[in-house]
């Protein structure tokens, strides 16, 4: 009995073309000249061509014509075998893109070297990825992502205008010191990078930079590891927000507490403030002068440190329901020395959105003097 190899070839190869045809993805598979001798229906069916009109094509027609010769290279390295995957999208029948993550085998087909180009569907991921460039290009803060070798893998608008002063693209795959003429400020980034990516941990730090439009700003930067599918450090994710408006209140603030601070200690009276449980919050000098009480002794202490009769028993700062602040009470005090001093005092309640006391503030001057004669 005669064998038929030619009908179990025939048989062999139906089989495969069933294998093809199952296939989610797009299967291609493309001779040494770049022409498409099989195809599976996925691609025709996404890519609007028949079968019979992609066979004997080259690979090349199915690429954006603005990306030919992107994709001539391409090709030619699959089919020496240097290249084994690219993310250059296709291009429908109807002039439409699809993005694709495209992977090439070389083997052989029929006694023929080969090339199998299996490409996986990636619009979804892509309208991700645009979405996600899209929230981040939106936020004003400056937004960037490195490698573990500490390369750019991408940014946000604002860092790359702001800070780089080049095209997001233009910053991809390059190093601080390849983007900023600042050796200092290069050697300052290495460094915190480092520290994030050897610890895993993240780090917050201020630091003064120069901007594009040749002004600096004052900025808090977050840095924080990410990781890949096998939990290994892959890079760093760094967040840098401009805070130079925050950092002018804290200047203006910082003024006028000093201003407010030196007025205080200038006042002959006592002057001290206490939070809603009678701690006291400041000190004046000259309550350390009538009291005894360094500043140091006092802050953080409860006000019956040195208060006597009535305050222990009803404390202004609690029995005082009015919007009007107390004048003139009379009280005593008890001195560091222990010796009893009366003094006249004046107490202003805080008091919050609510109507809520949070605190109070009071002045004091002994009259013990006064009151003897």
């Amino acid at each position: 009995m005669k064998f038929d190899y030619r009908g179990m070839i025939n048989e062999t190869m139906d089989t495969l073309r069933t294998l093809f045809n199952i296939i989610e993805d797009y299967v291609f598979i493309v001779n040494e000249s770049g022409s498409i001798i099989e195809v599976n229906e996925s691609a025709t069916e996404k890519l609007g061509y028949s079968r019979e009109e992609l066979l004997g094509v080259n690979i090349l027609h199915l690429y954006p014509p603005e990306r030919h010769e992107e994709a001539f290279k391409s090709v030619q390295m699959m089919l020496e075998g240097q290249l084994y995957k690219n993310m250059i999208p296709l291009f429908t029948k109807e002039g439409k893109y699809i993005f694709v993550e495209t992977r090439v085998f070389i083997g052989k087909w029929l006694g023929e070297n080969v090339a199998f180009g299996i490409s996986k569907d990636i619009s979804k991921l892509k309208n991700q990825q645009r979405f996600f460039e899209s929230m981040i290009d939106a936020m004003p803060d400056l937004v960037f992502f490195k490698d573990k070798n500490r390369s750019y893998l991408g940014c946000n608008n604002a860092f790359a205008s702001k800070f780089i002063g080049l095209r997001k693209e233009d910053v991809i795959s390059k190093k601080d010191s390849d983007l900023l003429e600042d050796d200092s400020m290069v050697e300052f980034i290495k460094q915190k990078d480092i520290e994030v990516l050897e610890s895993e941990k993240s780090s917050v730090y201020e630091q003064r930079i120069a901007l594009t439009n040749g002004n600096s700003a004052d900025v808090e930067t977050v840095k924080t590891p990410f990781y890949d599918e096998n939990g290994n450090v892959a890079g760093l994710i760094g967040i840098a927000r401009d805070i130079s408006g925050r950092k002018l209140v804290e200047k203006q603030l910082k003024v006028q507490t000093d201003y407010a601070e030196m007025l205080l200690n200038t006042v002959p009276s006592a002057v001290f403030s206490v939070d809603n449980n009678k701690k006291i919050l400041s000190w004046n000098k000259w309550a350390e002068y009538l009291t005894g009480y360094s500043t140091e002794e006092a802050v953080g202490k409860n006000c019956c440190l040195f208060s006597e009769d009535p305050c222990k028993e009803q404390c202004g700062l609690k029995l005082n329901e009015t919007s009007q602040p107390m004048i003139g009470k009379i009280c005593t005090i008890i001195n560091k020395d222990g010796n009893r001093r009366y003094i006249s005092k004046n107490v202003a309640v805080i008091r919050n959105k609510m109507g809520e006391v949070t605190g109070g503030i009071e002045c004091f001057d002994d009259i013990t003097e006064r009151i003897k004669n």
